[in-house]
């Protein structure tokens, strides 16, 4: 089984659905066969069916508002459901287990689909072949343990309706720069180039030596934080105060 074949649904979600639907099913057994643990098995079938295949099968759906559940069976095939729930053999089928046959198959369809409204059961056309492949978001099924396979298919909408709850993120609303900021502190660095010395006359440098320069008293500055330049300004003085002027 290619459950990497699905499509936009993910091996997840077609495990999830594919889980939920075992269970349904074993809950729908058990009511109709008391005692008989030989349960059908539920498989994933990633592959289309055969356009002849699919013609050859009597098809009964559910459906609400574009969901679609079909289940898909050989004719007669739901006589086997009758047989085995009256305790008589297959070639004794009658009025009786033809009745039983429909009501059987009837509860299985809506067993599968699970909770939720939809229209009265009906039985008509096929699905087109061509619904049926994975990558138009649907699930096809097999049902085995019986004589004959029968199959049940579920359209995109009706896997976007019962799978399951898609994750919600919590919202995240944005903050602006000063409140995300707050009371964030950095050291604010100021330099001054004061021009050039020979290498060698600093070698000769010593605590308490005067530097002398011919920088303006207006020197531009370079202003930065973490040694990551920031901006450039103008350096002056106020009273006993120097300040720089941003330009």
């Amino acid at each position: 089984m290619e459950v990497r074949r699905i499509g936009w649904q993910g091996a997840s979600r077609a495990r999830w659905l594919r889980e939920r639907m075992e269970q349904r099913l074993t809950y729908w057994w058990h009511g109709w066969f008391t005692g008989d643990d030989r349960l059908l098995e539920l498989r994933l079938h990633a592959i289309s069916l055969p356009p002849a295949q699919v013609a050859g099968l009597e098809w009964h759906s559910l459906s609400h508002e574009g969901q679609h559940l079909m289940l898909g069976a050989p004719l007669g095939a739901a006589h086997a459901f009758a047989t085995r729930a009256l305790h008589v053999p297959e070639s004794e089928a009658n009025t009786l287990t033809g009745d039983v046959a429909a009501a059987c198959r009837d509860d299985l369809i809506a067993s599968l689909w699970g909770e939720g409204p939809h229209a009265p059961l009906v039985c008509g056309e096929p699905p087109a072949p061509w619904q049926l492949e994975p990558r138009h978001g649907g699930l096809l099924f097999q049902l085995q343990g019986l004589s004959a396979s029968i199959w049940v298919w579920a359209n995109r909408a009706w896997c976007d309706a019962h799978g399951p709850e898609p994750a919600v993120r919590a919202p995240s609303p944005l903050s602006d720069r000063r409140s995300a900021l707050g009371k964030s502190q950095l050291r604010l660095s100021a330099h001054i180039d004061l021009g050039q010395i020979a290498l060698a006359d600093s070698l000769e440098w010593s605590v308490g030596e005067v530097l002398l320069t011919d920088i303006p008293r207006r020197a531009r500055v370079e202003l930065s934080t973490n040694k990551m330049h920031v901006t450039s300004g103008v350096l002056g003085q106020t009273g006993d105060n120097r300040h720089i002027t941003l330009a």
